[in-house]
């Protein structure tokens, strides 16, 4: 769903309830401030790379930097669906 930022996570939740069977990831405006809240609305995954697209610190820290910013957004997802039902 494209721009994700645009209806947010509860834009997320009517859809889900309109399309319980399709598996919806949102894309553009999704990060780590709101990335969990996606999840527990009913997105099956979230796309947020420009999360990750922060030019000056990957050529000040280079690998280490995406790899801290992909663990970190990956407990984020990890917790939000601790507690979740099953989604196909």
């Amino acid at each position: 769903i494209f721009p994700g930022a645009l209806g947010g996570p509860k834009y997320m939740t009517n859809l889900r309830m309109v399309f319980p069977e399709v598996n919806l990831i949102p894309s553009g405006g999704v990060n780590e401030s709101n990335a969990a809240e996606f999840i527990r609305a009913g997105a099956c995954a979230v796309s947020g790379a420009r999360t990750f697209m922060n030019f000056e610190m990957i050529e000040k820290e280079g690998l280490a930097w995406i790899t801290k910013q992909v663990a970190t957004f990956v407990k984020l997802i990890a917790e939000a669906k601790k507690d979740l039902p099953d989604i196909p």
